[in-house]
């Protein structure tokens, strides 16, 4: 499987921790060590962990979400995440569970970024093309929903290929997607609605789902 260049960097910089992102057991044992040892080395896992974890967990929300925000509402996101796990990193008292509390510290950060911007409807709004909660499971498996949507993409009429891939792949705001494709904000609107009618109801995107 390709990734796309966001989770290829991001499996790059990942690929330098001793266990996988998923490896929760691991990830709370190294902390325990640094918690308790001081250990310089099972820190710079610790962090190095931590910055990934966070960075895929708002990657595959706004590829999920396709939120028209641009990119740099992502990755101030991260920063803003990262930085509040750093703070308050000592202050975990069960350290068997620091995995679920870096997911939670970025649950809560997406919720409350959420509040703050219009809703949108997303390729997954109501028919059931969700990802399913946010165990780390869920978060693992999100990467290959993402591809399929990525190929189910370049399965769409050519009229709308670009648009649908601004939009869902790029999280592209409609007015953007407008000016960089030089046509008018509704149909910029129209070729992004009619390319999710046919993206829920593409089947081999439905089988990355699990739903065919």
């Amino acid at each position: 499987m390709t990734l796309t260049a966001p989770f290829r960097s991001l499996a790059a910089v990942a690929s330098r921790l001793p266990f996988h992102l998923n490896e929760t057991k691991k990830v709370n044992a190294t902390f325990r060590h640094w918690r308790r040892d001081d250990d310089d080395e099972a820190k710079y896992h610790v962090d190095l962990w931590t910055y990934c974890f966070i960075r895929r967990y708002f990657l595959i929300k706004f590829t999920r979400d396709a939120l028209y925000n641009n990119a740099a509402d992502m990755d101030a996101l991260i920063e803003q995440a990262y930085v509040k796990v750093e703070d308050h990193q000592a202050s975990v008292s069960d350290t068997t569970r620091y995995a679920s509390w870096v997911s939670v510290m970025c649950k809560h950060a997406y919720l409350n970024y959420r509040r703050n911007v219009p809703s949108v409807v997303s390729i997954d709004q109501d028919d059931g093309l969700n990802l399913q909660g946010d165990s780390l499971e869920a978060l693992h498996d999100a990467a290959m929903v993402h591809e399929g949507l990525r190929r189910a993409i370049e399965r769409l009429p050519e009229f709308s290929r670009e648009i649908a891939y601004l939009r869902f792949i790029e999280n592209a705001s409609y007015q953007d997607i407008a000016r960089r494709m030089d046509k008018p904000l509704p149909i910029v609107r129209s070729y992004v609605n009619k390319a999710m009618v046919k993206l829920r109801s593409d089947p081999v995107f439905l089988a990355y789902l699990g739903r065919n």
